[in-house]
């Protein structure tokens, strides 16, 4: 039987445990993604992986209301 959830009570970690979602970490995943930009500096670098660290953080575990 099927079971059907409220999309606003699905939670990233829920998905990962029930269904087995793993981050795709390898750079070749989506090449569309990577044509076409310009250099960035690495303290540029530096903060978008900051950035990318807390929002999966955050996605993950989403902070209590």
């Amino acid at each position: 039987m099927v079971q059907f959830i409220q999309a606003q009570n699905v939670e990233l970690a829920y998905l990962q445990e029930r269904f087995g979602l793993q981050l795709a970490e390898d750079d070749k995943f989506f090449l569309e993604w990577l044509e076409n930009l310009p250099e960035i500096t690495d303290l540029e670098k530096q903060y978008l992986d900051r950035v990318k660290l807390n929002f999966l953080r955050l996605t993950k575990r989403p902070p209590l209301s």
